[in-house]
């Protein structure tokens, strides 16, 4: 599985397509763990609200498509944090719950 492809400008101002790395074993199995938790909330319609995806990095600030670098949030909440940075301690309490929901390590 390919990470995809990110945005990103040269000298002059130009925007350009760079296509990241592939994911190792690891992380495409926490990637697809992450996937199908956040499929299995919106398929049951957990708490009546929709889910999402969130960066805690945004990409546009640099952060990566990885399954440590994102959180599942209320779809809601997601848009209004649009593209700012989660604080560090909140960043950290969501890694450790995402870790309780992938087992991973």
């Amino acid at each position: 599985m390919r990470r995809g492809i990110y945005r990103d400008y040269d000298e002059d101002g130009n925007i350009i397509y760079q296509e990241l790395e592939t994911y190792s074993a690891e992380d495409e199995i926490a990637m697809r763990k992450h996937q199908a938790r956040l499929k299995e909330l919106n398929d049951t319609n957990y708490m009546g609200i929709k889910w999402s995806e969130e960066h805690l990095l945004p990409l546009s600030q640099g952060g990566e498509h990885n399954w440590w670098n994102l959180s599942i949030t209320p779809l809601e909440d997601n848009i209004s944090k649009n593209d700012k940075i989660v604080p560090s301690h909140i960043a950290l309490r969501v890694h450790k719950i995402a870790r309780m929901f992938h087992n991973v390590a």
